[in-house]
């Protein structure tokens, strides 16, 4: 081959060196943050870089843990972990974050509603049934808030629909306070009914409480009657048309000048 043969090889020798690193590695590069390798064995697909906003929540497959003792449900992903430990359960797996369930027991039923508070990277859900209330907190969330988020608000106790008469409230005297009472605790089963009709409309409902307000005379009529209630969210129409009749079936009278007042508290819970 002649010297000027030579020199043509070469050019193009480096030409095609140049043009392979220049259209090569951005391709390599995009592969690698497109693939960044196999996850071991067990461990969820998560996000590897701490920088990221994590895989979108509806992405990742979950499944439902069911604990019968401390009496509630979560969806978890299928590659993490639960372990329970007394009132507590744990959610662990390799590229996730601890996340916990505990549950409180309570002597009312002060924790039947619902919240969630996030502080910086600290998330906690809160929710209550009758005599419990369950906590599902993360305190570092790191790139998966929309996940954890979703977890937690999993969330669902087992129990039963209930009502209660929670309280009695009387301004006044009535002729017998014993055997109105005792009337208004007779008409829990009839009010049951109204309520599961109304979470068999709305399963999402949440439980809550209504009350109602009566004048009654000496004769036994009523006046200034009056209806309130206090319920997260869901259409309390059809529940108050159900319940109200069957409350103002149950008659008293008062023995007191002017009357008695009186406020009948009724809860309605979901578990």
């Amino acid at each position: 081959m002649s010297r000027n043969g030579r020199r043509r090889v070469a050019r193009v020798a480096l030409f095609l060196t140049v043009g392979a690193w220049a259209c090569g590695k951005p391709g390599e590069a995009g592969r690698a943050a497109d693939n960044p390798g196999p996850t071991r064995a067990g461990e969820p697909a998560l996000p590897a870089a701490a920088d990221t906003a994590g895989p979108a929540a509806g992405e990742v497959e979950l499944e439902t843990y069911t604990n019968p003792v401390l009496a509630f449900s979560i969806d978890k992903p299928r590659n993490v972990a639960a372990q329970a430990a007394g009132p507590t359960v744990t959610l662990t797996g390799p590229g996730w974050p601890t996340v916990t369930v505990t549950m409180e027991e309570l002597a009312t039923d002060e924790g039947l509603e619902r919240s969630s508070r996030r502080v910086g990277g600290d998330y906690t859900r809160t929710v209550g049934a009758r005599h419990r209330r369950y906590t599902c907190r993360c305190a570092d969330l790191g790139p998966h808030k929309e996940l954890v988020k979703r977890v937690c608000e999993s969330l669902e106790p087992i129990g039963e629909p209930n009502v209660e008469l929670e309280a009695l409230e009387i301004d006044g005297t009535l002729k017998d306070r014993a055997a109105y009472e005792q009337g208004l605790r007779a008409l829990l089963p009839a009010l049951l009914a109204c309520w599961k009709d109304a979470l068999a409309e709305d399963p999402h409902r949440s439980g809550g409480i209504l009350y109602g307000m009566y004048r009654f005379r000496a004769d036994g009529s009523t006046s200034q009657t009056g209806w309130g209630a206090s319920f997260e969210d869901g259409d309390l129409a059809s529940l108050k048309e159900c319940v109200r009749p069957i409350y103002e079936g149950v008659k008293t009278e008062a023995t007191s000048e002017g009357g008695a007042y009186v406020q009948a508290t009724f809860r309605f819970s979901k578990y």
